[in-house]
C-alpha cells in the first residue's frame, strides 16, 4: 500500500498534473480556514513570510481515497542570529537531522499525524541576516479516515 501512495503522490503532486485529467481527483484545496502555528521560529528572530496548502484527493485503484498534501513556507530573518543560536538552528531545521516536525491537528484539536515525522525540504541559505529568508516545503498523505476538510491547524515545531 505504502509503494503504491508515493508513487500516486509523485506523479499527481509533484508534476503537478492537472486534476482535471486524473480519474477520480478532487482540485485542489487552498489554505483559507487553516491555523498557522510558528512560533517556534520566533525564538530565533524569524517571522513567516508566506504559507500555502495544496492538496489534492485521489481514490486509489482499490477503490480507497486517500490526499495528497504539500505545505510550503517562507520565514524570513527579523533581528541578526549568529554564533551558537545560528548553529544551533541551522542543525535543527537541516533536514538530514530530522528535527523538525510538522503536526496536523483535526477539528477537534487532535494531532492527525502525531507519531510521524514527514521529510521536508530547505531552499535557500539559513544565514541568520535581517531581510534575507528561506523555504521550507514538506508532503504529507491523508487516509480515508481523515477527510480533507478535517485539516485546521499546522504547527511546527522541534523534536
Amino acid at each position: 500500500m505504502r509503494p503504491t501512495l508515493i508513487a500516486v503522490f509523485f506523479v499527481c503532486v509533484l508534476t503537478k498534473a492537472a486534476p482535471a485529467q486524473q480519474a477520480g481527483a478532487q482540485g485542489p484545496t487552498k489554505s483559507d480556514g487553516i491555523q498557522k502555528d510558528f512560533s517556534y521560529f520566533e525564538t530565533w528572530g524569524l517571522k513567516r513570510k508566506t504559507f500555502s496548502l495544496e492538496m489534492l484527493e485521489q481514490t486509489l485503484p482499490d477503490g480507497s481515497r486517500v490526499t495528497l498534501g504539500r505545505i510550503t513556507y517562507v520565514l524570513e530573518f527579523d533581528t541578526e542570529v549568529s554564533g551558537y543560536d545560528l548553529d544551533t538552528l541551522q542543525w535543527n531545521i537541516a533536514p538530514k537531522n530530522r528535527r523538525l516536525r510538522h503536526l496536523l491537528f483535526d477539528t477537534d484539536n487532535v494531532a492527525i499525524n502525531a507519531n510521524r515525522i514527514h521529510d521536508h525540504r530547505l531552499q535557500g541559505e539559513v544565514s541568520g541576516v535581517p531581510g534575507e529568508a528561506f523555504r521550507i516545503t514538506f508532503d504529507f498523505v491523508l487516509t480515508g479516515q481523515v477527510p480533507p476538510g478535517a485539516l485546521k491547524k499546522v504547527v511546527a515545531r522541534s523534536l
